[in-house]
């Protein structure tokens, strides 16, 4: 994973990519305890309610 050879200060990233989506990619740094501190920004055009508890469910929490 280039997050662990490189020195991230910072993740940026749209939600919506075309192999993985910005939610998974958020679970994958957040659950490997050498990328767990980075900090992510996720940019998007999505609004609904759905994506916005997604967001929320890929930190870990249930509710906003």
């Amino acid at each position: 994973m280039l997050l662990i050879v490189e020195k991230i200060d910072l993740i940026l990233m749209d939600i919506m990519m075309p192999e993985i989506n910005g939610y998974q990619v958020t679970q994958l740094v957040k659950q490997n305890p050498q990328t767990k501190d980075i900090p992510i920004i996720l940019v998007t055009a999505l609004q609904s309610e759905h994506d916005k508890k997604a967001w929320f469910r890929c930190w870990g929490l249930m509710s906003f």
